[in-house]
């Protein structure tokens, strides 16, 4: 059985061992928009993930402007980032005082390894890019507050 979003077909599952030997990171992209409801299916398999005393930290950032995605480009990001139809910027309470083994990366990150295999079983292509620029102009260009920290950028779309 498959949800059908713009008259695509997007499988509902995978095999889990044929999406972790298959997946690979895109970065090259159709120009063809990633639908609302394959970004929320992805939001929700990343939000299943497991997080240091359950804290769940995670916040999401869609990113679906091109002039956003070209602030990020112009301030030193990626430059695969504005090939991408869609990101998603996954950023972490950062006010953990397990400090010394950064539980807020490693809950973040079992979060984004789940998003990416969502995005493989849906067809989607990912890629996990963390060459970003400095949290401080993340912080102003997108709004997010002090104790919130980028951890990575997800480039989304079709391959």
């Amino acid at each position: 059985m498959a949800d059908s979003e713009a008259g695509k077909t997007i499988p509902r599952s995978m095999d889990l061992f044929e999406a972790i030997k298959g997946r690979r990171s895109i970065r090259k992209f159709r120009d063809e928009p990633v639908g609302r409801d394959a970004l929320n299916r992805i939001v929700e398999a990343g939000v299943q993930a497991p997080s240091a005393c359950n804290v769940q930290g995670w916040r999401f950032i869609v990113v679906e402007s091109p002039e956003l995605r070209r602030a990020i480009v112009n301030a030193g990001g990626s430059v695969a980032n504005p090939e991408a139809p869609a990101g998603i910027l996954v950023v972490y309470d950062n006010t953990t005082k397990n400090t010394h083994y950064r539980d807020d990366v490693q809950s973040a990150s079992a979060c984004i390894q789940n998003m990416l295999l969502a995005a493989h079983a849906m067809g989607l292509g990912s890629c996990w890019l963390c060459n970003l620029p400095s949290h401080a102009f993340l912080r102003r260009l997108l709004g997010i507050p002090w104790n919130y920290s980028p951890v990575a950028y997800l480039v989304l779309g079709y391959p």
